[in-house]
This record gives C-alpha cells, sequence and structure tokens, in this order.
C-alpha cells in the first residue's frame, strides 16, 4: 500500500507527487498520509481481552495479597498456610475464570467490527464502526440504540462510528513490533499501552516507514532496533574499522622450527595424495 496525498481542493485521494493529477494543486507534505480498513471480531483480539484483563488481573492479585498479609497479622505463618489450604485459592481461580467467561460471552455479543486507520503527519487514528448494528451491539459498546434511527435516515450502508481513538507523534514515549501478527504497540508513557495499531500484509512495511521517518530521530522514544535509522559511518568509525599496517605485521607468524616442520609435513601428504591418484 503506498503512501497517498489528500488534495484539500479535489476533497480526496490523490497519488503521490508534486500535484494533484485532476486539479493540478500542489500537494503539501502533510497531507502525505496511509489509510486502511481492518474487518474483526472482538472475541478473537487478543487486545480485546488485554483492555478487561489489565484491570481484573491487578485487582485479583491485589486481593489475594491483602488477604495473606491479613493472615500473617492476624496468625503468622500458620495463618497464611492455613489460608492456602483452604479453599480460598479455589475459590478466587473459579470467580476469575468465571469472570473471564462472561468477558468472552460480552465480546461475542458485541459482534464484528470494522477498523478505519489512518497514519497522517498529526498521528494515529483508529476510528471503529459497527456494519451491522443493533440495539444489543450498540449497548454492549455504551451507545444509545437511538443511533439506529440515524443509520436508517441516512440509509441501509451508512456504518455508525462508535469509538475513536488517537495518538500524536509528540505523546509516543515507546514503539513496539510485532511482526508475526502485523500490529505496532505506542505506549504513552513507556510502561502504559496507549494504542495497537493492527495492519495489513500490506500496509505494514510502509507503516514502518513512515514512523522510522516521524520518530526515528527522537532520543525520549524507545524504538526497536529496526526503527532506528541506519546512520553512515565518521571518519573515525571507518578508520577503527580498518586494520593498521602494523598491526598486519603483528600478526604474522614467525618461521619457527615447529612451523617449517609442520609445512614440510604438509608438502609430503600432497605428493603422496598425488602419487596415490596418478
Amino acid at each position: 500500500m503506498a503512501v497517498t496525498y489528500y488534495c484539500k481542493h479535489c476533497k480526496k485521494d490523490v497519488p503521490a507527487g508534486e500535484s494533484c493529477p485532476h486539479c493540478g494543486e500542489k500537494l503539501s507534505a502533510s497531507s502525505a498520509h496511509l489509510r486502511w480498513s481492518i474487518l474483526r471480531h472482538p472475541l478473537g483480539d487478543w487486545f480485546s481481552w488485554n483492555r478487561f484483563l489489565r484491570l481484573l488481573i491487578p485487582v485479583f492479585l491485589l486481593v489475594l495479597l491483602l488477604a495473606l498479609i491479613t493472615e500473617g497479622i492476624g496468625g503468622g505463618l500458620y495463618g497464611i498456610e492455613a489460608l492456602l489450604r483452604s479453599g480460598f485459592m479455589q475459590t478466587l481461580g473459579l470467580l476469575f475464570l468465571l469472570l473471564c467467561l462472561l468477558i468472552g460471552l460480552f465480546l461475542l455479543l458485541r459482534g464484528n467490527e470494522l477498523l478505519d486507520c489512518t497514519v497522517d503527519s498529526r498521528g494515529i487514528h483508529i476510528a471503529t464502526f459497527v456494519p451491522s448494528p443493533t440495539a444489543l451491539s450498540l449497548l454492549l459498546r455504551g451507545k444509545s440504540p437511538k443511533m439506529l434511527q440515524n443509520v436508517k435516515k441516512e440509509g441501509e450502508e451508512a456504518i455508525p462510528c462508535v469509538e475513536e481513538r488517537k495518538i500524536s507523534w509528540n505523546e509516543i514515549r515507546r514503539v513496539q513490533v510485532w511482526s508475526e501478527k502485523s500490529t505496532i504497540l505506542f505506549y504513552a508513557p513507556s510502561y502504559l499501552l496507549r494504542l495497537p495499531l493492527p495492519c495489513t500484509p500490506y500496509s505494514f512495511p510502509d507503516t514502518l516507514d513512515m514512523i522510522r521517518d516521524r520518530l526515528g530521530k527522537k532520543k525520549q522514544v524507545i524504538l526497536p532496533r529496526s526503527l532506528r535509522p541506519v546512520l553512515p559511518k565518521t571518519d573515525k568509525q571507518k578508520r577503527k574499522a580498518t586494520p593498521s599496517s602494523s598491526k598486519k605485521s603483528t600478526e604474522k607468524r614467525e618461521l619457527t622450527p615447529e612451523f617449517l616442520e609442520e609445512i614440510q609435513k604438509m608438502n609430503a601428504y600432497d605428493e603422496a595424495a598425488a602419487r596415490k591418484n596418478g
């Protein structure tokens, strides 16, 4: 997927170039962008689960820690041992499993969603649309069923937008690349995942190139090595890479008696091999 430009006069995307091929107006560098769409189901998307588990897991760990501290203060090591032998851990595990099943049912009932992803000069933008909206799918996304009336007024092909997420280039503090899933993770601050960007196999390389151009030279942003720009070697680095003549002379092997004897053995072996072949 190639980078496209937006013509303000024609109000549509046009191929890359100095001017619009339709109206001839000059295209600004800031209008360059990438845009693609992905249809997915939240039940099979790890990051949809992650939005719930990143809250659920710390809560369960906090409850377990508070229980251990309370028993430790009241009964010491014997109290902690009694707590671990009791059915508290099993109950906590079953409750966690039940909540995971409820989250799975919640994501299943939300239905398919269409992600419209854009990378431009301002940052990364993801808009979530519901292709076949129902009152239940809108309620589970925190939207009013009245949106269905607006969809019917606009036409049968109208798709409501239920969520918009974005992050600017200045906010990004860390980037991770998940090449196996063609996904790029943006953190702001560096320890908090702010926005996962799913890409298609066609848009993934061009998106990495745009991120490299925007963030590659920023020292405050933690980037993987694949996104760091390759800088040309300086004269000092070239001199270090080239071995000096004095070093080469010291690496030459001295003509010791042992070395001469080794050469004679090798010559005798070659002569014997030649006679055998002849």
